[in-house]
């Protein structure tokens, strides 16, 4: 495993991050700092992620965005951590794991891709929305963040880029905004996620797609950094997908 520093960078279905772990590297003075100037880093980082352990003696993950903003989640981060955390040794491959979030204790388990649970979920709202003439429904969502989904026929620069940022101003908190084309056996996506910006990838948006519109589990969403699955287990989603280390 690769470290620059005291930080090893890594890639969760194209969701980047520099990781930071504070069990082998000590406390970071001012994390939210050092996220907002890793947002000029060449590599591009969505944010940073800190290791280290709760009063319980569990693995814990805090992230914090681009934009030094701190997310409640983040389904990709957390099995870029479940992966790191079996690689440094804090954690055994083949055994289910607890890792603490700010959105409670989620499971994590790496044989393979990295697979974690994300909770149950929750369908908060149905909204009417008038994208530019184009009257759609937007399907609030609650995955420890708050998600708001949008099916269209096709995923256009202009729904990302520019009802992305304005939907997310709609709602106090912010939102993360999935635009969605339904297939057959699969949905294909883009996000514009709050304190990021468009991403490559989204652990929780996908998580949302598929609690707003998926008929049966497993479900696939493919984004532009890969394919995310998510499927259900003792009553939580749960999310898979590739991991990989960055140079």
């Amino acid at each position: 495993m690769s470290v620059v520093g005291d930080l090893t960078w890594v890639a969760g279905t194209g969701n980047r991050f520099a990781l930071h772990d504070a069990l082998r590297f000590g406390v970071l003075e001012d994390p939210a700092s050092l996220a907002r100037e890793l947002s000029s880093d060449e590599r591009r980082p969505d944010g940073l992620l800190v290791v280290d352990r709760d009063e319980a003696g569990r693995l814990r993950m805090t992230i914090y965005n681009r934009d030094g903003s701190r997310p409640q989640a983040c389904g990709n981060g957390l099995r870029c951590v479940a992966w790191y955390g079996v690689r440094a040794g804090h954690a055994q491959a083949g055994v289910e794991f607890p890792i603490a979030t700010d959105a409670g204790v989620r499971r994590a388990l790496v044989a393979g891709e990295p697979r974690v649970s994300m909770g149950a979920g929750q369908r908060v709202a149905e909204h009417a929305l008038d994208l530019g003439g184009a009257l759609v429904t937007g399907h609030e969502c609650d995955l420890g963040n708050p998600h708001l989904v949008i099916v269209r026929d096709a995923l256009r620069d202009e729904d990302v880029l520019t009802w992305g940022p304005a939907l997310q101003e709609r709602f106090p908190a912010g939102i993360n905004v999935e635009f969605v084309v339904v297939h057959p056996d699969r949905f294909e996506a883009r996000v514009w996620e709050r304190g990021v910006g468009e991403t490559a990838a989204c652990g929780t948006g996908a998580c949302a797609i598929a609690l707003a519109l998926a008929n049966t589990l497993p479900a696939a969403v493919d984004l532009p950094g890969g394919r995310l699955t998510i499927d259900m287990a003792d009553g939580e989603l749960w999310l898979s997908g590739a991991v990989e280390e960055l140079a």
